[in-house]
Formats: C-alpha cells, structure tokens, sequence
C-alpha cells in the first residue's frame, strides 16, 4: 500500500505540474480518517497557496466517494488522489466541494481566486486533450491561438477584445477557451481572471495544426525569380507585406542565406511582381501567404511575429530551416514566454 500511495502522490505531482500548478507534501503529520491516511499538502498556483488535506483512493468506489462527500467541509481544504476517476464519481465529488486529482489527468481545484474542472473519459487528460486539439486547432480556433501565443497576457481580455484581434467570431473565442481550460492550457482563477500557463507546450500543438490546417488556406500564389538577393534591398512597408520563414529568420537572428522567400501580405503585391520580374510556378521559391492577423504583431525588420516564421521554417522540413528555427525559438521566443510566466511565480 506504501508502494502504490507514493505513486499515486508522485502521479498527482505530475499531474498538477500539466496544469500550471505546483503540489507537495506539507511538513506535518499524517492523521487517520474512517477512508484512509489524511495527507497534509500545498498546492502552489499563480494566485496564492492552497493547503490541503489529501486523502489517496487508489480505487474509488461509490461507497469511499459518497462517505468523503458526504463527511463535510473542514478547516483545510479536502483533496482526493487517485489513480482514475469515472465521470459519474468525479461529479459527486465536485458536487460535494471536495477537489480532486487523478493520475490519467482528471481534475477538480476550487478555491478563493481557483477554479480549474478537467474532465474526460478512461485516459482523463490526454484524452480530452486530443479531442479539444481537434477543435479549437481547427483554422478559425488556430488564428485564436496565435494571438494568445504572441501576446500571452492577453488571455486576461474579454472575449470581444479577442474575437476583434484575431479575426474570429465570438462564438470562436467562447468554444475555444473552454476547450484551452479543460485541456489544461489557460487556467481560470475566479470569474474572470484567465492565465496562459503552458504557453510552450501550446506552442508546439499550434505549429503542427498550424502548418496542417491553416497554413494551406492560406497561399496566394507562388513565383519563380531568377535571383533572391533582391529580398535584402526590399522595403515591404510601404506595400503592406512581412518578411516570415527564411528572411524573418536572417533578419531576426542575423543567420540563414535564404533559399526561398516568403511574404505575408492582404494580397499578391503586383508592383512587387513587375519590379522584380517574377513569374507564376508552382514550384516557385517566392511564395506569398494571406495575412490573417489583425494585431501589431510584427517588429522593426519588417517581420511578421517571430512565432509564425518559427513555423514557417519548420514547414519547409529541412535540417538547414530546423536549425534556424531552433535558433529562432532561443533568441525570439522562449525568452517571452518565461518573462511571462515568471509574472506568476512571484
């Protein structure tokens, strides 16, 4: 039984990590109850610190969970560690107000300031997560996404706010915050306040829908140009375009020669067309891409959001653009998004 409780613990650990929270063991004593050893526990989150008097099942039954529903509230809020809970026991418990944490990634906080509800099927999380992926990473759900990868702190906004930036409906941002909540991305803490908490793990999720989904709706037209240099003495301000994939990354990170040359723009920029000779081909290194964001994301080098040319590069696949985007992330990227999440930590 040790054995199997200190897995469960470690599991639980694990588990509230996945969800942006941090929870250990308290340094009291281990009391009894009628169901089981009464574990004193923290559980750290961006809103405070939660201490919590933690009960392992590792099999819940109906008996067990209505005798610790039922047992009332106390001082120190009651939290249940299991190794998986059926939809039918975890709604008891929630009903009840008492929390609970499962090792296939079920989950059930509340607190002043905390309120996080994962639910799903046998397999909790990860499940869900799959399911909520192929929703809210479908094309409209993806251009959401971005706007909350690029400017994290804007999860906090009301929904108008987003549906205006991003270019979706509101009914969009309403579907696909709560599909970010359960899968564990956003966390909610009270009404209203939202946080983006697992902005990395996002990321790499938004890339592959990115480039599978959205991206392809996104082309314009490619063309063939006899020489690339001409993208380096190019200004594309003044026709409204932005430099992504292998020029964002030469111009952001100073490295890559470009082999294909790549533009975001409302339309294909015939003045661009005729200036620099370009011609239709399907197979053309000058590719030009819908410009599907409505914020100020871009930078000084006439780029469009380092995140977007960080997938961009990813899409051509090769060991050259792999690395560059790898540099990219280091230099662009990751050094945001811990400044964002350090706001929570203090």
């Amino acid at each position: 039984m040790q054995d199997t409780r200190e897995i469960l613990l470690r599991r639980a650990e694990r588990t509230a990590s996945e969800l942006g929270f941090r929870l250990k063991l308290a340094d009291a004593e281990h009391r009894s109850s009628p169901v089981g050893d009464i574990i004193p526990m923290h559980l750290e989150h961006p809103g405070g610190r939660i201490d919590l008097a933690a009960q392992v099942v590792a099999r819940p039954t109906r008996e067990t969970v209505e005798a610790i529903a039922g047992s009332g509230g106390a001082s120190t809020s009651r939290l249940v560690i299991a190794d998986y809970l059926p939809p039918k026991l975890a709604e008891r418990l929630r009903a009840g107000g008492v929390n609970f944490v499962d090792s296939a990634g079920n989950a059930f906080l509340r607190d002043r300031g905390l309120y996080v509800w994962v639910k799903g099927e046998k397999g909790g999380l990860r499940l869900v997560a799959e399911r909520e992926r192929r929703r809210a990473f479908q094309p409209s759900g993806a251009k959401l996404l971005f706007l909350l990868l690029c400017r994290p702190e804007l999860a906090e906004a009301d929904y108008r706010t987003l549906a205006e930036l991003a270019g979706v409906a509101l009914g969009t941002v309403q579907w696909v915050m709560r599909d970010l909540i359960a899968a564990g991305y956003v966390m909610k803490l009270g009404r209203s306040d939202r946080r983006l908490v697992r902005p990395k793990e996002l990321l790499s999720a938004w890339v592959s829908a990115y480039v599978r989904e959205l991206r392809p709706r996104l082309l314009l037209g490619r063309f063939h140009s006899e020489d690339l240099q001409w993208w380096q003495t190019t200004d594309l301000r003044a026709l409204n375009a932005l430099w992504s994939g292998e020029p964002a990354a030469a111009l952001l990170t100073g490295h890559l020669k470009p082999g294909t040359l790549t533009i975001y723009a409302e339309k294909v920029p015939s003045r661009l067309v005729v200036e620099k000779r370009l011609t239709k081909a399907e197979s053309g290194a000058v590719e030009f891409r819908k410009k599907f964001w409505r914020f100020d994301g871009g930078t000084e080098q006439q780029t469009v959001p380092p995140i977007l040319a960080y997938a961009d590069l990813l899409a051509v696949g090769d060991p050259r653009t792999r690395e560059a985007a790898e540099r990219l992330y280091e230099e662009r990227i990751d050094g945001p998004f811990n400044t964002h999440l350090a706001r929570w930590d203090r």
